[in-house]
């Protein structure tokens, strides 16, 4: 996709994932990373590393990089399943939902 003049490299470097990525940028033509799920990491990660960057910096929506859901996600979502099911039976003495399949 990329052409017969460009190619893609893969680097397994240690550091500091903000540094490490910033000093990649200097030599690169474009940079690809997932989208950070985990709320506990650096705030906005994402948001300075293309205004910090020297390349143009790409970032992949969890959906389309196959990352799971993290943890605070798959509670969240639980929580909120668990409050519809609760409001849609409540002052319905008896009645169940139907079974999922």
């Amino acid at each position: 996709m990329l052409g017969p003049d460009h190619h893609a490299e893969v680097r397994l470097v240690r550091g500091s994932d903000r540094q490490v990525l910033l000093d990649t940028a200097v030599g690169a033509d474009l940079l690809v990373i997932d989208a950070p799920r985990a709320l506990t990491g650096a705030p906005l990660f994402a948001q300075r590393l293309i205004y910090d960057a020297s390349c143009p910096v790409v970032v992949m929506p969890p959906h389309i990089s196959g990352q799971e859901p993290g943890l605070v996600e798959r509670a969240g979502r639980a929580v909120g399943r668990a409050a519809v099911r609760s409001a849609g039976t409540a002052g319905r003495p008896g009645y169940r939902p139907p079974a999922r399949r």
